[in-house]
């Protein structure tokens, strides 16, 4: 896709043991872009495995909520939005 070149690394649970949400996935992301987690934005459609569990590891979090459903949790994400469009057009 062209993609490549915007990322500096790509871990999936299969090769490192785990999944999302467990934080231990997210702060190897982090180690892996030599950053620490407070420095991530961490954008996924998923509020419990990618929003919860970003903001769970210490990252900042936007949920992608396409189809307007409420936010199931107490700790609230950074930023909601509907479209990845939205997010950049938040970003400029």
């Amino acid at each position: 896709m062209g993609i490549g070149k915007f990322f500096r690394a790509a871990i999936t649970a299969r090769e490192f043991g785990v999944g999302k949400p467990d934080p231990r996935i997210f702060h190897a992301a982090a180690g892996a872009a030599e950053v620490q987690p407070e420095e991530i934005l961490h954008i996924g459609d998923d509020a419990t495995l990618d929003a919860l569990g970003a903001l769970n590891a210490g990252m900042q979090a936007a949920w992608l909520n396409r189809s307007d459903a409420l936010w199931p949790h107490e700790q609230q994400p950074q930023v909601t939005v509907a479209s990845l469009t939205e997010l950049c057009e938040m970003m400029e």
